[in-house]
């Protein structure tokens, strides 16, 4: 039995206590999204579509392991008569090609908005408000010419053929407190901008939330499509040091209701913007630093105290630490990514944004169970012991994978980080 059908035949036996990886994606859910995006095939081969999927899952959780490898050690590959034989490494790249980009990102996208949505709410909301981060980052891609072509590359002041590692560039939705990634948006270095992607991911922003950004995101047309559905959608940002603020109304020590201008670049690109639009503005200063002022659309200075909203504010950087969890312990430091063709890039970066929610979703499982916030359990430790426990359930007994799944949550709650220090900034 292989280790895909070990997990799934424990997790039909007993869900009340198996929460594992093939739990959150059951095959069912795999070949009917493969169904939707059209690539199903009636052929039966090795590594069949379903198991593609993990296989890709696999190559990003397991960044030191060959294809091949991540392939063999998790028995991925349907048997081929008596003598079963490796499954060659041009198979697992054609398979791959098969497989294409769309099922990758449709599975991103419909686990993404449905985990992330769910662990932003309850007991992780502020004051009745679901809190989002959203920032971007660049992944290095490898450096051939169909890639370097499509994606594009840091100019160095000379040409671009002689610039660094082309890159693909990704902004995301992050459910701030429990870290899983509620959308995202991929595009290319030169052809795309941040601010760009992020006019894409407004609409999966729901109502009654408020959204962390940067000051980089302040900026007319992302201000007035994020207010302009009508719907309770809030943000919280630092004003750029040249903005012009005009006072109207003073809420209290610090604390007032101010009008801004929409730039004339903005109001050029989008002729339904008003010359001014209004936000409240919080003057504060932290530990004898410099004087800033955060704006947000959280009026009521009643419904919305200023010191909790600076408080808030600073989660923000909580977006920041997902791009470094992923880049940096998940993948390993490795730089650049393994594929080499551009639609072998967006699935593995589909790929591994899946991989990173999948190890939090447990991390917040476990978190639960020990009645802690999910950010005080330990993401390097959570991926070691995921890692540790594939390698470990593929030479297993079907009969002993209970007891071993459920004790990996209890060995992930002895590895609680410490409350954040309040004072740190």
């Amino acid at each position: 039995m292989s280790f895909q059908q070990d997990l799934e035949n424990t997790a039909l036996s007993q869900p009340e206590t198996i929460d594992n990886f093939v739990r959150h994606l059951p095959s069912a859910w795999l070949l009917s999204i493969i169904g939707s995006t059209g690539v199903a095939t009636v052929r039966k081969r090795r590594l069949p579509l379903e198991r593609l999927v993990w296989t890709v899952i696999g190559m990003c959780l397991m960044r030191d392991r060959s294809m091949e490898d991540v392939v063999d050690k998790f028995d991925l590959a349907l048997p081929n008569g008596l003598n079963s034989t490796p499954v060659a490494t041009s198979s697992i790249a054609e398979g791959r090609q098969r497989l294409g980009v769309e099922p990758m990102q449709e599975l991103f996208k419909q686990t993404a908005a449905a985990w992330g949505h769910d662990k932003a709410g309850g007991k992780l909301e502020w004051r009745g408000l679901a809190v989002y981060g959203i920032d971007g980052s660049t992944f290095t891609l490898a450096d051939t010419p169909e890639i370097r072509t499509f994606f594009g590359a840091p100019s160095t002041g000379s040409t671009q053929a002689d610039a660094a590692f082309p890159l693909a560039r990704v902004v995301v939705l992050q459910a701030s407190r429990s870290h899983i990634i509620a959308a995202a948006k991929v595009g290319s270095y030169t052809g795309s901008s941040e601010l760009s992607l992020t006019d894409d991911l407004i609409p999966e922003i729901p109502a009654y939330s408020v959204t962390l950004v940067d000051r980089n995101f302040l900026c007319g047309r992302f201000i007035h499509r994020l207010m302009s559905d009508g719907i309770e959608r809030h943000f919280v940002t630092r004003a750029k040091s040249k903005i012009a603020i005009y006072k109207v109304k003073e809420l209290g020590p610090g604390d007032y209701l101010v009008q801004l201008n929409h730039s004339r670049a903005d109001r050029k690109k989008d002729k339904t913007l008003p010359k001014r639009w209004n936000a409240r503005a919080i003057y504060y200063q932290i530990d004898g630093g410099k004087p800033e002022i955060l704006l947000t659309s959280l009026l009521d200075p009643v419904a919305y105290p200023k010191d909790e909203l600076v408080e808030l504010y600073h989660e923000r950087w909580e977006v920041a630490l997902t791009f470094g969890e992923t880049k940096t312990q998940m993948l390993n430091h490795s730089a650049p990514l393994r594929s080499k063709k551009k639609e072998g890039v967006l699935q593995e970066i589909w790929g591994v944004l899946l991989a990173y929610n999948l190890v939090r979703l447990e991390m917040c499982i476990t978190a639960e169970m020990a009645g802690v916030a999910p950010n005080r359990i330990s993401f390097l430790v959570s991926l070691r012991l995921i890692r540790d426990e594939w390698l470990w359930l593929q030479v297993t007994k079907p009969g002993a994978i209970p007891q071993r799944l459920d004790a990996l949550h209890n060995r992930l709650a002895r590895f609680m980080l410490p409350e954040r220090r309040p004072e740190r900034r």
